[in-house]
């Protein structure tokens, strides 16, 4: 029998893998362009896009631990900050 802390830790974990699949499965199609922009000689939009898709990952974030104010028009700074507290940074 497993114990019950364990079972509830793994469960935990399970959950937030589940969470990283979906976001990142939203983004396979942005991560492959950034990839191809990188192969055709345009490292700057390979940047850009790198860029916006973490702003979309720290929006998605926000909305998921219920942080007051809206994200959607902030760009990446302000993000990163109002996340600060939020993110464990031992798991960065």
């Amino acid at each position: 029998m497993i114990d019950k802390d364990l079972e509830q830790r793994v469960a935990r974990i399970e959950g937030a893998f589940r969470q990283v699949m979906l976001i990142v499965g939203a983004f396979d199609q942005e991560i492959l362009k950034a990839i191809a922009a990188l192969r055709d000689d345009y490292p700057e939009h390979t940047i850009m896009s790198c860029g916006a898709i973490t702003e979309s990952v720290l929006k998605r974030i926000w909305a998921k631990e219920n942080i007051r104010g809206n994200p959607a028009k902030m760009t990446l700074w302000p993000l990163m900050q109002g996340l600060q507290e939020h993110i464990d940074e031992r798991l960065v």
